[in-house]
């Protein structure tokens, strides 16, 4: 069983250590007895990573770590228009021809007619690699599909390799930094837990994902669920952080280690 894994991707580690953290103290009383105050107690866990990552991997480890991204749950019912705010608060700057039908996980998700005048963006800055997950679903089928694109071209679905039905761009991608969904190519589509990283995730990663996905909705990045035998039976929600890499030269590549610590929230 892994040590640890993030949002269903297993992490390379070598070492784990963890401190205790508490909300109180512990003082004397006047008659010299020690009395603890504290009344929640907390962890903050610490590891090191693998001494062999490649600087790509390495770069999207630790966006997966310190929950880089946003996610659409499209949950939200503080407002007439908060359902449409990702995770991290980004609204979109256009959208129409939409409406609220029941989701994947939890209770809603986007619906976008091919009506639309115009396809729907969020403004988030993505650099150049950059993934996107989502399950997708047209509402003439009736079926959900799970679907993952990279910005090189390559797609999964359902886990899988490849793309046998519709290709994920054709409705979700990201251009100029900005994430679109769109209904114009295929036709009028059901969107729910769209997950967009600043990064390009590893092959490897894309079955896990799928899997974790499957069996619930993603955390609320920057919040990420950790698991294995390292943290808490049933997992934990914490804040990752990165701390400094430590880089060396292998025969043919170059290769990153680095610690980072979760915050327990």
């Amino acid at each position: 069983m892994a040590l640890l894994t993030i949002n269903g991707v297993e992490v390379r580690c070598t070492a784990s250590s963890w401190e205790p953290v508490r909300m109180g103290e512990v003082t004397r009383a006047l008659n010299g007895r020690a009395r603890n105050t504290s009344t929640v107690r907390k962890a903050n866990y610490m590891f090191t990573t693998s001494a062999v990552l490649p600087l790509d991997y390495a770069t999207a480890l630790r966006g997966l770590i310190e929950g880089e991204g946003h996610v659409l749950s499209f949950e939200d019912t503080t407002s007439a228009t908060s359902w449409l705010y990702t995770s991290r608060g980004a609204a979109p700057d256009v959208i129409s021809g939409h409406s609220r039908v029941s989701g994947r996980h939890g209770s809603y998700a986007l619906r976008l007619s091919d009506s639309a005048p115009t396809d729907t963006f969020w403004p988030l800055s993505f650099p150049a690699s950059w993934t996107v997950l989502a399950w997708i679903r047209n509402p003439d089928i009736g079926t959900w599909v799970h679907r993952i694109g990279r910005s090189d071209g390559t797609e999964w679905e359902n886990g899988n390799l490849g793309a046998p039905g519709e290709s994920v761009f054709e409705s979700c991608r990201v251009d100029v930094g900005r994430l679109g969904l769109t209904a114009h190519v295929l036709g009028t589509r059901d969107f729910d837990e769209v997950v967009a990283l600043p990064f390009a995730i590893p092959d490897e990663w894309a079955p896990a994902l799928y899997a974790f996905h499957s069996t619930r909705a993603f955390p609320s990045l920057p919040e990420v669920l950790t698991g294995g035998t390292r943290m808490p039976t049933g997992g934990l929600i914490c804040i990752g952080l990165c701390g400094a890499g430590r880089t060396g030269p292998r025969l043919f590549s170059v290769v990153e280690q680095f610690d980072f610590t979760l915050y327990g929230v």
